[in-house]
């Protein structure tokens, strides 16, 4: 199994994320809707990190880059109902100025409060966590 994914990979992620989403803003939404669209930029938001974090890579274009994926807290792939509460508690922790994000500084496994509230944790393939070598008999 991988270790938790450090904040700092994590950030960097949703930088490239925000970077994608910000694009897709730009050139697709704001062209079609005007600039006054913040419940449909955070309706593409939730769609884009539901489905991609209950998809077969459990990461978002992000995440992926950086090495991370999602999973519960057993390190199993999310639902689809999981992977948008999860998408719903990282919408509010945007909305309330980044606060749920700062949880992560603050919990042993660096869970934000999206992870919490889905029971969730971020995982980076980079790091396995070797196996506990077996035990040998004594006197052998």
């Amino acid at each position: 199994m991988a270790a938790t994914a450090g904040i700092g990979k994590r950030f960097v992620a949703l930088l490239i994320d925000g970077i994608i989403i910000g694009l897709v803003r730009r050139i697709v939404l704001v062209p079609i809707f005007g600039k006054r669209i913040f419940l449909i930029v955070l309706g593409v938001n939730i769609l884009y990190w539901g489905l991609m974090e209950s998809s077969k890579y459990r990461a978002t274009l992000g995440k992926m880059v950086m090495g991370l994926y999602v999973g519960d807290t057993d390190g199993k792939p999310l639902s689809v109902g999981a992977a948008f509460i999860r998408a719903g508690g990282k919408a509010f922790s945007t909305v309330i100025f980044g606060i749920g994000f700062v949880v992560a500084f603050f919990t042993q496994n660096k869970q934000a409060l999206h992870d919490l509230i889905a029971k969730t944790m971020v995982y980076d393939k980079k790091e396995e966590i070797a196996p506990a070598p077996a035990a040998t008999p004594q006197g052998e």
